[in-house]
């Protein structure tokens, strides 16, 4: 298993070349999540952050991950695949072990995986927000932004996004 850095606009990125010909790179933080506020970008120092709610933070990292063939370079204009786990809007990971993207990136396909708040922090309105506005979905639509501004780096083409979800997702 060999390493593959990327620069993009958002920052560096290391990746690992599993079976030889599929590259992931694992826990890219593409927003921070104050407790029951909206996502922001993350600046240099929140990328040493923990996970939501562990040790009783307030702040919480919004991660994604990307799996792509270990072949891909910067502008190649590869296809991409955003996947949004399911779990009833309170459970799941970005990182669940029964999506495998490595058939897809052996494909030619670039997969991006994404978290994003749950349970009360990620469904639960407040009474100064609009109706149907929830954090959770916001928190992908942060994390859509991302991809459409540093897939190119990881060979994805940004005009070529499909949007793929199980269950809530």
């Amino acid at each position: 298993m060999g390493e593959i850095i990327v620069n993009a606009p958002s920052g560096q990125f290391t990746g690992t070349t599993v079976a030889d010909d599929v590259t992931v790179f694992k826990r890219i933080v593409y927003g921070i999540a104050p407790r029951f506020s909206v996502a922001r970008p993350p600046q240099h120092e929140d990328l040493h952050m923990h996970k939501c709610g562990e040790d009783g933070k307030e702040m919480c990292e919004l991660v994604l991950s990307i799996t792509a063939p270990a072949s891909a370079k910067p502008l190649d204009d590869l296809p991409v695949v955003v996947f949004i786990h399911g779990g009833s809007y309170e459970a799941g990971s970005y990182d669940e072990p029964w999506f495998n993207a490595v058939p897809f990136a052996r494909d030619g396909v670039v997969t991006v995986s994404v978290s994003y708040r749950l349970g009360f922090s990620g469904f639960t309105r407040f009474a100064d927000e609009e109706p149907n506005r929830y954090r959770g979905i916001d928190d992908c639509e942060m994390a859509l932004e991302w991809v459409q501004k540093n897939i190119e780096s990881f060979g994805g083409n940004p005009t070529n996004v499909t949007l793929v979800g199980q269950s809530a997702g």
